[in-house]
């Protein structure tokens, strides 16, 4: 008997997976935030963010790694491709594109950084 299967392999590492906002800093202000139930879903080249205990919403978007990078951009939601850019700031992103730096990442942990906020996760 063969058996065969079929399975999408992680193409960013350690990168790829589920994880839970634990900390915000906002550069400009130097304020910190605590989110209660922030998710952001890393898997081939798509991202979703979501905001599970409040009303920011869901967003599905296009995520590219390159090296020690990652950029993201193109959200949509239910409606359509997503304009406003006010509605990823509770998310750590003031643009529509946003271009962070992998700080640090491991198994249980991770943290990027972009030129508005310092973001920090762990694996859910």
């Amino acid at each position: 008997m063969v058996m065969t299967g079929c399975a999408k392999a992680p193409v960013n590492g350690k990168l790829d997976g589920m994880w839970k906002m634990t900390g915000m800093e906002i550069k400009h202000t130097g304020e910190i935030r605590e989110p209660e139930r922030i998710f952001f879903c890393i898997e081939l080249h798509s991202i979703e963010v979501s905001d599970k205990g409040g009303n920011a919403g869901t967003f599905i978007g296009y995520m590219e790694k390159r090296g020690n990078e990652m950029m993201v951009e193109r959200f949509v939601d239910g409606t359509g491709v997503l304009e406003d850019d006010e509605r990823l700031k509770p998310f750590g992103m003031n643009r529509l594109k946003t271009d962070f730096n992998i700080e640090h990442v491991t198994d249980n942990r991770l943290v990027l950084s972009s030129d508005y906020a310092r973001l920090s996760f762990k694996r859910f």
